[in-house]
């Protein structure tokens, strides 16, 4: 069995369950789960956690993100996006690029965000997706998200109804492109969907980090699937690290306390309690570190070590 992430570029037209059942089918291992969805008719960085690495998805998925979102102006959907059915708005809408830029602007900064009415966000224990295909109103809840940039992939001339333009955009995790794209379309008043999307990065990992499907059946294949593995590191995860000495590891791997003094490693975290417990090359757990009482407490023991590189 595998411990680690495999880097995949999503094929537009599957989803990330697709996926996640594609590497189970070729890798021979159940133990396989992503780090955030993409819709079908998204491409790009979908980080898959293998064996013991998928109890670090919760980390790997609290990244930002960087996607290169195609809008198409002058339409609208139920589902903000091209695969659901397209109604025009406004077919003679026109405006400069300067005018498109000025409005950019206004989704900069910590915004508040609708979910998609067809997205797998819980409402009263149920889906909205099951809520819109039904025909049930729902109130939906607003969410706080934060756009770190948002430009032009290109420079253009104008914007015009029915012809499709392309952002870029830098936002943290949770952030629905396709409301991105709808919310745009009503503040240009000629409504908008996303017409395609590609993520360019999620954390530390970019595009140029993934691998193809074809890759994953050649590397099985040549008995070399090593060669995919992701090198994790502990910036990738945003948690602090420290390495443990043989006897620290025993008293680990019973559950016990023990006492930590020393300065913590690569302290970079939002959640500063939460440590990643190391060998020299290697995650073994994950701890609770009490600074006030100077313990580290384990709270997610791995039964099999994940590579870490802690170079």
């Amino acid at each position: 069995m595998w411990h680690g992430v495999i880097v995949l570029d999503k094929p537009r037209g599957r989803s990330s369950h697709d996926m996640v059942a594609f590497c189970r089918r070729v890798l021979g291992q159940k133990r396989i789960g992503h780090t955030g969805t993409l819709d079908p008719l998204a491409t790009g960085v979908l980080p898959l956690c293998l064996g013991e690495a998928t109890r670090l998805a919760e980390y790997l998925s609290g990244q930002d993100k960087v996607y290169e979102a195609e809008i198409l102006p002058g339409y609208q959907s139920k589902t903000y996006d091209s695969e659901g059915e397209l109604q025009q708005v406004t077919p003679s809408f026109s405006c400069s690029e300067a005018e498109l830029r000025k409005v950019l602007q206004q989704f900069c900064g910590e915004i508040s965000q609708k979910p998609p009415p067809y997205s797998a966000i819980s409402v009263d224990g149920r889906r909205l997706y099951q809520y819109a295909r039904s025909g049930e109103q729902v109130i939906v809840p607003e969410r706080k998200v934060t756009i770190y940039s948002l430009h032009l992939s290109e420079e253009i001339t104008s914007v015009q109804a029915g012809e499709p333009f392309t952002l870029q955009v830098c936002c943290s995790k949770g952030t629905y492109i396709r409301s991105l794209a709808h919310d745009l379309g009503q503040v240009l008043g000629c409504g908008a969907v996303l017409s395609g999307l590609r993520r360019l990065r999620s954390g530390n990992i970019s595009i140029e980090n993934a691998c193809t499907r074809e890759e994953i059946i050649a590397c099985q294949e040549g008995n070399c699937i090593e060669t995919l593995l992701w090198p994790l590191r502990p910036d990738d995860l945003g948690l602090p690290w420290v390495r443990l000495s043989e006897v620290q590891q025993e008293e680990m791997r019973f559950g016990r306390s023990f006492a930590w003094e020393q300065p913590v490693i690569s302290a970079k975290s939002d959640m500063p309690t939460k440590i990643l417990l190391c060998t020299s090359a290697e995650l073994l757990a994950i701890g609770d570190y009490q600074p006030d009482k100077g313990i580290i407490h384990p709270r997610k023991v791995f039964n099999s070590p994940v590579p870490l590189d802690l170079s």
